[in-house]
C-alpha cells in the first residue's frame, strides 16, 4: 500500500518543480523589461528624497570644495527608506568663477526613477579678490579719525511708507509688492555729506543700513534675483529687490532721481545692474540704450574695467576711504523720465540686484517724492529731438528723448 500511495506522490512533486522550471524564465524576463527603462534589473528604484538641507553654497575661486552631505534617504515606489551613501557631480566645474550644478551619484544598485527631480546643490564661485578684496580696505581704516556718520537709514518702517515716501503727496499708490529681504530697503536722511539727494528711499542688494558706514558694506542673503531684471540686463541675477506698484499719473510724464553706488567697479565681470519698469519695460537706460550698471556707468563716462577703483570722471565718482560712506564709488545724480497716460493705472518696477556673486553689494538712493512732471517728450515714433544739449549756469544737461525712452540728466556735481 506505501508503495502505491508514493508513486502518485513523486509524480506530483516532480510535476510542481517542472512546472516552475518553466515559469521562471518568463517572469525574470518580465522583471527585466520593467526596470530596464530606469537601470538594472537588480538596481533598487528610488522616486522620492528627502529635501537636502543646504542646497546652495559660495565659495572664492582657488579654494577647495565646501564639504557637500555625504549621505541621502530615497524611497522606493512602496515608500520604504533606504539611507545612501552619495557622492556629488558637476560636468561643468572648472574652478573659475560662475554658478556650478552638482548632481548625486547613487551608489551601485540604486537608480533614479524617470522623471524625478535628482538632488541637486548650487555652488557660486567669486573672484580670487573676493574674499580679502572689503576686508583688507575695512582693516585699513582708523575708526578714531571719522566722523560719526553721514547719515541714517531706518529698515523697521513697512512697504507702504516707503513707497509713500517715493511718490510724494498727491498720490496715491495700491497694489503694492515688495520682494526681497526687510533689510534691503528703508528710509534714509542726512547724508548731505556724501550724496547730492540728502533724504529718500534706499535699495541694497545687502543690508541698507550699511549704507553710511565707515566699512565697505557686504552681505549675502543668499536670496534669488528677479526674472524680469534677468531679462531686461541679459544676465542671472542674485539678492534682488524689488519695489512695485500701481498709481494713475495726473500728468503725462513722470521721472525719477536717483544715485546708483556700489563696491564693485574695481570687480571685472560682477556686473550689478538696476531697472525702472513702467507697464513693463525698462526705463532706465544709459544713452546708449543699455541698463544702469555697473558696466554700462564706467563703459559711458570713458572709464576702462580694470581691477582698480577708477577715479571720478563722467557719471562716476569715487568716495572709497571717505569713512562715511559704505561703497567705493557712485554715480552723479540721474533722473529717468517716462511718458504716461494721464488718469490710466500704471505699473511701476524698481529693483537692484547683484550679478555674479552674493557678497559685494550695491545700493540705490532715490529721492523722495521722486514722482513728478517734466517737459512733455515726444510721443513714439518721433525721433527729431534723439539728443538735446543745453548749458546751463550749473552744469551740462542731457536729454535722451527717443520715443519712449528715458531720459538720464547728469546734476551738478557737489564741491
Amino acid at each position: 500500500m506505501g508503495k502505491n500511495i508514493n508513486k502518485p506522490l513523486g509524480v506530483i512533486i516532480l510535476s510542481i518543480l517542472l512546472a516552475c522550471l518553466f515559469c521562471l524564465p518568463a517572469v525574470a524576463g518580465e522583471n527585466e523589461n520593467q526596470t530596464s527603462v530606469y537601470g538594472n534589473a537588480a538596481d533598487i528604484i528610488l522616486v522620492d528624497f528627502d529635501q537636502i538641507n543646504q542646497t546652495d553654497y559660495s565659495i572664492t575661486q582657488g579654494a577647495s570644495l565646501p564639504q557637500f552631505p555625504s549621505s541621502l534617504t530615497g524611497y522606493d515606489a512602496n515608500y520604504t527608506a533606504y539611507a545612501l551613501d552619495v557622492t556629488w557631480s558637476s560636468g561643468a566645474y572648472n574652478g573659475l568663477s560662475g554658478t556650478y550644478v552638482f548632481e548625486a551619484v547613487l551608489p551601485d544598485g540604486y537608480a533614479f526613477a524617470s522623471g524625478i527631480n535628482t538632488p541637486q546643490i548650487v555652488l557660486v564661485v567669486s573672484g580670487p579678490e573676493r574674499g580679502s578684496h572689503l576686508s583688507s580696505l575695512n582693516s585699513a581704516v582708523d575708526t578714531s579719525l571719522l566722523p560719526l556718520s553721514a547719515g541714517t537709514v531706518d529698515t523697521t518702517v513697512s512697504d507702504a511708507a516707503i513707497v509713500a515716501a517715493l511718490v510724494g503727496s498727491g498720490v496715491t499708490p495700491f497694489n503694492i509688492n515688495v520682494t526681497g529681504d526687510p533689510l534691503q530697503r528703508g528710509l534714509y536722511s542726512g547724508a548731505g555729506a556724501i550724496l547730492e539727494i540728502d533724504s529718500g528711499i534706499v535699495m541694497s542688494t545687502g543690508d541698507a543700513n550699511d549704507s553710511f558706514s565707515a566699512f565697505y558694506a557686504s552681505t549675502a542673503f543668499r536670496n534669488p534675483g528677479d526674472a524680469d531684471l534677468d531679462l531686461a540686463a541679459g544676465t542671472i541675477t542674485q539678492d534682488a529687490i524689488a519695489i512695485e506698484f500701481d498709481f494713475i499719473p495726473q500728468t503725462s510724464t513722470i521721472s525719477f532721481q536717483f544715485i546708483f553706488a556700489s563696491n564693485e567697479w574695481d570687480q571685472v565681470h560682477f556686473d550689478d545692474v538696476f531697472a525702472l519698469f513702467v507697464n513693463g519695460n525698462n526705463r532706465a537706460l544709459m544713452p546708449s540704450g543699455s541698463p544702469v550698471s555697473i558696466g554700462s556707468v564706467l563703459s559711458e563716462s570713458g572709464i576702462p574695467w580694470t581691477s582698480t577703483t577708477p577715479a571720478s570722471q563722467g557719471y562716476f565718482v569715487n568716495t572709497e576711504g571717505t569713512g562715511i560712506f559704505g561703497f567705493t564709488g557712485k554715480t552723479v545724480v540721474l533722473t529717468c523720465s517716462a511718458n504716461v497716460t494721464p488718469g490710466e493705472v500704471t505699473r511701476i518696477k524698481l529693483v537692484i540686484a547683484d550679478v555674479g556673486d552674493y557678497i559685494v553689494d550695491s545700493a540705490l538712493f532715490i529721492q523722495a517724492g521722486s514722482i513728478g512732471a517734466l517737459p512733455e517728450l515726444p510721443v513714439a515714433g518721433d525721433t527729431t529731438l534723439p539728443w538735446i544739449w543745453m548749458a546751463t549756469g550749473l552744469g551740462v544737461l542731457a536729454v535722451v528723448a527717443l520715443g519712449y525712452r528715458l531720459v538720464l540728466k547728469r546734476a551738478p556735481r557737489r564741491n
